[in-house]
């Protein structure tokens, strides 16, 4: 096993928390032994160095060692500062979590036999749960709680019927059932990328939901946090479009349950479905998804906790803008949004979105200049920014540089292995479809071919980038057939 230097010791503290971690070795309370004191003073003098790997492990050693060093005491004087490290991380989120420490209190109380002060703590506990949401968190706490309060109970009532039991009971419930429907989302965006051809087992999928439908009443007036998820569940499985309406209004009406982490959250689920459908080819969702950003977005809905909005709903509402010809509203979008990218290197995103808004805007020129800086990095990008350049290069009649691409396109997704199975389809068949246009211009001109090649992208049930881009492009060509194809 590889040895751990300092710096991978000490690499999970901030400069802060290195300073607590001083203060924590030298308290007596926690017994940790004079050599990890030592070896944190010398750590400390020569901080700089040590967080950026340059403090040999062995020169810490031998310099609080001294005469006793060896290979066994310096293994152990490291191991007992990694456990110290580990020790005070454990503790630091422990104090920091209020509802844990109070439980953990209420469960010492009861063992101690202090229940006057437990019936007290208890009384607050319950009353701090009461304040909060609905959700996976608050189940498991409530459920722990009814527990502490069941098992507090007097032996010899035991015969008399306890409402901690059936509070404990349905907290239970709720929280694996809250738990496996989130498990189930998990499922399904995970298979969507799963390359390997193993699914997934939904076990009690078919259980819940008929425990939910027999219970709907009940469970949209406690849990409306488990409604909400079981309609998303029950719209992914089934493809059951027309849920959306009842998704969103019931989260509507219940929004003022829930905070607005859990709200966006929500909000985030049911467009990132709709942004699923579009990549189906469900282009009818685009006005639908974009009406909902332009109402959720005022309101800060779009946004993680840390202020951030994901680059793939960035890139995915940019891009239905563009689709729907409302492009000053993509520009102001970028510009809202271009500084709270959730990422650490947005410029290929940036570079990806300046490049289709100048196309949009009739700068040809520059917008394929744009395309050329992003990087091979980011496969989604990629793959997208060098499909939108194909068609470009095939509006302006570049046909060779179109097929050059488009031999490109192939030779990456041959060679970057984890592209998902649904973008490999979805490049594969737009390669295809972009064949047979240039091939109808170049060679045929056949109506007949046309009208095949009509039929087929109508048809097609494969996710195809650009699919309305293309049946755009034959109906132009209809058109201009001699008599027109429509």
């Amino acid at each position: 096993m590889k040895k751990l230097e300092i710096n991978d010791i000490i690499g999970s503290l901030d400069g802060e928390e290195f300073r607590k971690f001083g203060a924590f070795i030298s308290s007596p309370y926690f017994a940790v032994s004079k050599r990890v004191a030592d070896l944190y003073q010398f750590i400390s003098r020569n901080y700089s160095s040590a967080v950026s790997g340059k403090l040999p492990r062995l020169q810490a050693a031998e310099a609080v060692l001294g005469s006793s060093f060896s290979d066994d005491n310096a293994r152990k004087l490291f191991s007992d500062l990694n456990k110290a490290v580990e020790d005070f991380l454990v503790i630091e989120a422990f104090q920091h979590d209020e509802k844990s420490r109070q439980l953990s209190l209420l469960k010492t109380l009861r063992k101690k036999g202090d229940m006057y002060k437990h019936a007290q703590k208890l009384k607050e506990f319950t009353r701090l749960l009461g304040t909060m949401e609905p959700g996976q968190l608050s189940y498991r706490l409530g459920a722990e709680s009814s527990e502490e309060e069941f098992t507090a109970e007097d032996p010899e009532s035991f015969h008399e019927y306890s409402p901690a039991l059936q509070k404990w009971s349905s907290m239970l419930d709720a929280y694996y059932i809250t738990s496996k429907l989130l498990v189930y989302e998990y499922m399904y965006s995970k298979q969507l990328l799963n390359k390997s051809g193993q699914n997934y087992t939904w076990s009690m999928a078919d259980e819940i939901s008929s425990f939910i439908e027999s219970n709907k009443e009940t469970i949209q007036e406690n849990n409306p946090d488990i409604y909400l998820k079981y309609l998303m569940i029950k719209m992914i499985r089934g493809k059951d479009d027309s849920l959306m309406v009842e998704y969103s209004e019931f989260l509507r009406n219940n929004e003022s349950r829930f905070s607005t982490e859990s709200t966006a959250s929500f909000y985030s689920d049911l467009y990132n479905y709709a942004t699923i459908r579009i990549g189906a080819g469900r282009h009818e969702f685009r006005r639908p998804f974009l009406n909902l950003i332009k109402e959720i977005e005022p309101r800060g809905l779009l946004l993680d906790d840390g202020g951030k909005i994901h680059i793939y709903t960035f890139k995915q509402i940019a891009d239905t803008a563009f689709h729907l010809k409302e492009i000053q509203w993509a520009e102001d979008f970028i510009k809202r949004y271009k500084d709270k990218l959730g990422t650490l290197y947005p410029q290929n995103i940036l570079t990806l979105m300046t490049a289709k808004l100048l196309y949009f805007q009739d700068n040809v020129a520059k917008a394929r200049i744009e395309l050329n800086k992003i990087s091979l990095d980011d496969y989604i990008i990629y793959l997208d920014a060098k499909s939108f350049g194909i068609c470009m290069e095939y509006d302006e009649g570049d046909f060779s540089s179109c097929i050059m691409n488009i031999e490109a396109l192939s030779k990456y997704l041959k060679h970057k292995k984890e592209i998902p199975e649904s973008l490999i389809v979805s490049s594969n068949r737009f390669k295809y479809y972009i064949r047979k246009l240039i091939d109808f211009k170049e060679n045929t001109a056949d109506s007949f071919y046309l009208l095949k090649l009509a039929e087929e992208i109508y048809g097609e049930d494969a996710p195809v980038y650009g699919k309305e881009w293309i049946r755009d492009k034959i109906e132009e060509l209809g058109k201009k057939v001699k008599g027109g194809l429509w």
